[in-house]
């Protein structure tokens, strides 16, 4: 196509005019489409995300699983050592340590019992829990044989 200062000048007119008098309805189009863009963006890197935590957590159900299959205690047996310790805790710190120091202060024996802080032990105790009864229903609902 031949272009002839006439149609240079027309060109630059249109683009003055643009700026000045801006077409609103174009302007919502082009935003629209860049935030559709940017949305999809968005979607396909939380997607990607996704993903990898999805393959992570099947990696490590596969391994749980491989463990708590194997016949050797040190191997399978780690899961169940931590719940008797996080259960003989809790019980020590709200059972027999009350018990024991109301007993003792009744006979006048002076005897101050270690204190277990249970703030870094509790978030496992009650995971371990929460697991537990997580297991217990699928059993329950018939979803694991």
């Amino acid at each position: 196509m031949i272009t002839t200062p006439l149609d240079v000048v027309l060109g630059v007119g249109e683009k003055i005019i643009d700026r000045v008098f801006p077409d609103k309805v174009k302007q919502e189009n082009e935003r629209a489409v860049a935030r559709t863009a940017i949305l999809s963006l968005n979607l396909d890197e939380t997607k990607a995300i996704l993903d990898v935590a999805k393959a992570e957590t099947e990696g490590q159900l596969d391994v749980n699983k491989t463990e708590a299959a194997n016949a050797n205690l040190f191997v399978s047996g780690w899961r169940p050592f931590i719940g008797w310790v996080c259960g003989a805790a809790f019980a020590y710190k709200y059972f027999i340590a009350p018990v024991l120091v109301t007993v003792l202060s009744i006979y006048g024996i002076p005897f101050v019992l270690p204190s277990i802080a249970l703030d870094e032990m509790l978030p496992i105790l009650l995971g371990m829990l929460g697991l537990g009864a997580f297991r217990t229903y699928e059993k329950v609902r018939g979803a694991t044989k």
